[in-house]
């Protein structure tokens, strides 16, 4: 959240959002996991799961219509 230019962005995204099995599995759990809260807002949930279903695509996992 601290960093101010890209070359440091790009070396975390490398570092994190690497198709690795361990990243796959952890955000399969926190969209399976994801439960929305008492008293939160609609909007606030809706980012949240387009945040994880966002990263799960940039490791490589895709769902299909039926899922």
């Amino acid at each position: 959240m601290k960093e101010t230019t890209t070359k440091n962005l790009r070396t975390l995204s490398r570092m994190y959002e690497r198709p690795l099995t361990s990243n796959k599995v952890y955000l399969i759990k926190e969209l399976f996991n994801l439960w929305m809260r008492e008293g939160a807002s609609t909007t606030q949930h809706l980012n949240e799961l387009n945040i994880v279903t966002t990263q799960l695509s940039f490791v490589g996992i895709e769902f299909d219509e039926e899922v």
